[in-house]
């Protein structure tokens, strides 16, 4: 049964169709519960000779204080081949480079550190082997994948997880 009526629905649609984004946060906010969101997430590896490092950036506003995978919401009016290149531009400050695609992880709507307090959310995952110079600062460095700093956003250790598996020998 529809909770909105007929006159509700027009005005919907007639204000959905005056979204443009990057949409005001309170509208992305209740976007992102209604609709979920899609998020890109660059992993940049490097290795040379030793073990693999991961570069992390530090991360501190209203969702979380602590390091981070660079990553951003996809939003609709874009290719996600664009998402990845302002994540590299904005997070990563690299022009854009070829990014593969590494595996999806899901976050459901709720309140416990395993679910998503700003809806449904989806993560496509994608690496880079970084040949160019990254600049590290206090805020953006590369870290060992073994030796990692303890305040990693919560919702990107199942990445952590998987990418240790991957690339680390035991």
């Amino acid at each position: 049964m529809n909770s909105l009526t007929n006159q509700e629905q027009k005005d919907l649609i007639k204000l959905m169709n005056k979204i443009s984004f990057p949409t005001p946060l309170p509208v992305f906010e209740i976007w992102c519960k209604v609709f979920g969101t899609v998020c890109a997430e660059i992993v940049v590896l490097k290795n040379g000779d030793q073990e693999p490092e991961i570069f992390l950036t530090y991360r501190k506003d209203k969702f979380f204080d602590g390091w981070h995978i660079p990553g951003c919401v996809h939003l609709p009016t874009e290719r996600i081949e664009n998402t990845i290149n302002r994540v590299l531009k904005k997070e990563i400050q690299i022009p854009p480079n070829k990014a593969i695609f590494f595996d999806w992880f899901e976050r459901t709507s709720g309140k416990n550190k395993e679910q998503s307090s700003r809806g449904h959310e989806f993560s496509l995952v994608f690496i880079i082997k970084s040949r160019q110079k990254i600049e590290e600062n206090d805020i953006a460095k590369f870290f060992p994948l073994r030796k990692l700093p303890k305040n990693i956003m919560h919702h990107q250790l199942p990445i952590i997880k998987k990418l240790k598996k991957t690339f680390l020998t035991v």
